[in-house]
């Protein structure tokens, strides 16, 4: 998921985004990203591009030797690969990776409010656009609302900041609540709108 707040002043990293009053923020559908560092994730990357495949499996069986294979990584990675969502409205999203946060660090999340869970079907449709489908019906009908939720760094050996594929252990606390309004989720202005964007 990703999130765009307008109007937030303050200094950009980005040099030609210096003037710009935003805040992004990008997050996934699991707790814990795929790989370590970025290091590792310049080496991810290059093995997919070199196999061609979403699959990478060299980067993380490095050999013949099982002691030296990215074995936390695996797990991770056939988490995210086996998870299947109903609808990306009834998902809770993390940012897996921290950020500073005064002259400490978080990490946040999004979790979906109990209304937007459906109660027709636990079912996973097997039509091709079903997670648009699942959009399309829930915002047409009501908005959708997610707690905005911030968990701290409270211990800098266990909760390290340069590994984003360990788990943090401190309370999550919620922060502010994001509303998506009821909208015609497919309408021809706002086809136009995110075609021209790309």
């Amino acid at each position: 998921m990703a999130v765009k707040l307008m109007g937030v002043p303050g200094d950009k990293v980005l040099e030609d985004e210096k003037y710009e009053e935003t805040q992004d923020f990008l997050l996934i559908d699991h707790p814990l990203f795929v790989v370590r560092n970025a290091k590792d994730y310049i080496e991810f990357f290059a093995e997919i591009e070199r196999s061609g495949s979403r699959n990478p499996l060299k980067f993380f069986i490095t050999g013949l030797n099982p002691f030296k294979w990215r074995w936390r990584e695996i797990q991770i990675g056939l988490r995210i690969r086996l998870s299947k969502i109903r609808s990306p409205l009834e998902s809770q999203y993390w940012s897996t990776t921290p950020y500073k946060y005064g002259s400490g660090a978080i990490k946040f999340s999004l979790k979906p409010s109990p209304d937007n869970i459906s109660t027709s079907s636990k079912s996973i449709p097997k039509t091709k656009n079903y997670l648009r489908d699942a959009i399309r019906e829930h915002l047409n009908n009501k908005e959708a609302c997610f707690d905005f939720l911030i968990q701290f760094q409270t211990d800098a050996d266990k909760m390290p900041i340069e590994d984003p594929t360990i788990d943090w252990k401190s309370p999550y606390q919620k922060v502010a609540t994001l509303k998506i309004p009821a909208q015609t989720f497919e309408s021809p202005d706002r086809s136009s709108v995110s075609l021209g964007a790309g």
